[in-house]
């Protein structure tokens, strides 16, 4: 059940994926749905991932210091050989702010699981951004590994 909980919070982290152009009229699921396919636990998805980021995290935290953090992450709590994607299941706007509702599933050998979670974006100059990382109480922040600051 930990390890559920653990991974419900890393989907949120997972979910900020690479920056591609984005028009200032895309849904917030569009956005959402093209963050998850860098999604793969690579260093480049990774660092792909760090510019979905909200500006305001960005401005705490390098590139190198979150990919990191969140690769080290990832090892310790999914392991070796354990092999994911996260999608965007639906979203929903209103105003400035949104949810996202995203599913991680993940195999490991014969078995497999899904979590699904809800993540907040907030829209900043007509573009969405992953706002899950703004919130002090996320797991991120709580990585002995991190070296950003809040």
């Amino acid at each position: 059940m930990k390890l559920i909980a653990v991974l419900a919070i890393l989907v949120g982290i997972f979910a900020l994926a690479c920056s591609g152009a984005s028009s200032s009229d895309e849904s917030l699921l569009e956005r959402a749905k093209d963050a998850y396919k860098h999604v793969d636990g690579s260093e480049s998805g990774w660092r792909e991932s760090y510019n979905y980021a909200t500006p305001s995290f960005r401005s705490r935290c390098s590139q190198d210091e979150y990919v990191e953090t969140i690769m080290a992450m990832a090892l310790i709590t999914l392991g070796l050989g354990v092999e994911f994607k996260v999608e965007a299941l639906s979203a929903v706007e209103s105003g400035d702010f949104g949810t996202v509702v995203t599913r991680l599933v993940f195999k490991d050998g014969s078995s497999s699981d899904e979590v699904e979670t809800t993540e907040k974006w907030i829209l900043v100059d007509g573009r969405w951004w992953n706002a899950t990382l703004d919130d002090k109480s996320n797991f991120f922040w709580s990585s002995p590994l991190l070296e950003c600051e809040y």
